[in-house]
């Protein structure tokens, strides 16, 4: 046990004190202020020039009031100047002259409304022309505007009041709340308004970080692996402890890394939900099911980066066999949002049964107020603990080999003969 430890601790000080955890430490944080302040440099000198465009009315009833909704736009940027244009008998030549403004810049685009719209005739609509199809402020303001007064054109035509109409078909207000419950003193508690895209986000948050500590801290493991019997490292290390206290060394070692950049995240979200006053979102249950989630995905991943980086000699051979792991660490992401949808359904329940995506969606459907029963939890527990020690046992066999095989080339059908060869 002392030279399990003694190697887990090297471990852990030899990755904390690298360059390449420290700047993977702070990767996270620095990327999403920078993301932060690089989108409201972009949203602040975003395009604001004035745009000009031509109104192309057969109906000769709606550019009147797209010019008098953009003058009431006032000095909002970017100001839409529209210009009207009387329709010509040859419309294809008028439509040429029009677009050929667009490209010398004298117009950004134009729009063409076509006779019988008002009507609500079979294959008529708006068109809109431009050069900037990616622009989309302009075409979604004139969308608006121009179907806003052409309801308003149908309802006076039929003699109905459009004011009185909105009126009757306003939606309600939709509000989200909270369970009423009795409190400690017999009151009634609870039963307040509710953030639900908050409620949403703590548990995405939650299973964000647990798949990113993992393929932090995981990969590494498979690295050291394949440098240290690359350069003949490993033949010297297990002349002096065996090769699964070895192995355990390693992946405590990558445990107690995880741990520490958990602890920062965690310290970080933590400070972020404050904030935003959503700390009551956070159980402190949480915190403790997250670490220990983290520990059994880092033991289970972990253990199989040890195993291929052991039985590799060239990175080419761990990158294919990486494969099937990376696709078990995938699994629960692509689940994410069905879960989410439905974290008691049977769907949920089946997923989470399923050990390679156990620990990341428990942790997910356990984040969601208000929570998993115990039995589901302790199942859940069961399942992924059971598969742990299996991963662990497997790749403890194939690591024994593997460390000192030289001149095969690794196999999945050699690797499971490893497993069970006695």
């Amino acid at each position: 046990m002392n030279k399990i430890r003694h190697i887990a601790v090297t471990e852990f000080l030899a990755a904390v004190r690298s360059k390449a955890f420290i700047l993977g430490a702070l990767a996270v944080p620095l990327f999403s202020i920078i993301a932060v302040f690089a989108i409201k440099f972009a949203n602040a000198r975003s395009d604001t020039s004035d745009k000009r465009f031509a109104i192309l009315d057969h109906t000769s009833e709606v550019a009147g009031a797209i010019s008098q909704r953009a003058a009431r736009r006032g000095d909002l940027a970017p100001k839409f100047l529209p210009e009207i244009v009387a329709p010509a008998p040859d419309e294809d030549s008028q439509l040429l002259e029009l677009s050929s403004r667009v490209r010398g810049g004298d117009l950004f685009a134009f729009v063409v409304v076509e006779d019988g719209v008002v009507e609500a005739e079979i294959a008529t609509g708006v068109r809109y022309y431009t050069d900037t199809p990616t622009y989309g402020e302009l075409p979604r303001w004139l969308q608006y505007v121009i179907s806003d007064e052409i309801t308003r054109i149908r309802f006076e035509a039929a003699g109905i009041d459009r004011d009185k109409v909105d009126e009757l078909v306003t939606d309600p207000a939709f509000r989200t709340m909270a369970l009423v419950e009795v409190a400690e003193d017999g009151s009634l508690g609870g039963g307040g308004e509710e953030d639900a895209t908050l409620r949403t986000a703590v548990p995405f948050a939650m299973a964000f970080m647990l798949f990113v500590m993992v393929m932090t801290s995981a990969p590494t493991l498979l690295t050291t692996s394949l440098e240290e019997k690359t350069n003949k490292v490993s033949e010297f290390l297990v002349s002096a402890v065996s090769p699964f206290q070895l192995m355990m060394g390693k992946l405590l070692g990558a445990i107690g890394t995880s741990m520490a950049l958990a602890a920062l995240y965690l310290g970080a979200g933590t400070a972020f939900a404050a904030h935003y006053g959503a700390l009551d979102l956070l159980r402190p249950s949480l915190y403790l099911w997250f670490l220990f989630f983290l520990a059994l995905s880092v033991m289970i991943y972990g253990s199989a980066c040890v195993a291929i980086g052991s039985v590799c000699s060239e990175i080419r051979d761990a990158q294919s066999l990486m494969m099937p792991v990376t696709l078990m660490v995938m699994i629960p992401v692509l689940l994410w949002q069905p879960v989410l949808q439905a974290p008691n359904g049977a769907f949920a329940r089946a997923a989470t049964l399923f050990p390679p995506a156990t620990p990341v969606l428990l942790l997910l459907r356990n984040a969601v107020p208000p929570g998993l029963p115990w039995w589901e939890l302790l199942a859940g527990t069961a399942v992924c603990v059971l598969f742990m020690i299996f991963m662990v046992w497997a790749a403890a066999r194939i690591f024994r080999i593997g460390l000192l095989a030289q001149g095969q080339t690794p196999t999945f059908a050699r690797l499971l003969r490893w497993v069970f060869s006695k």
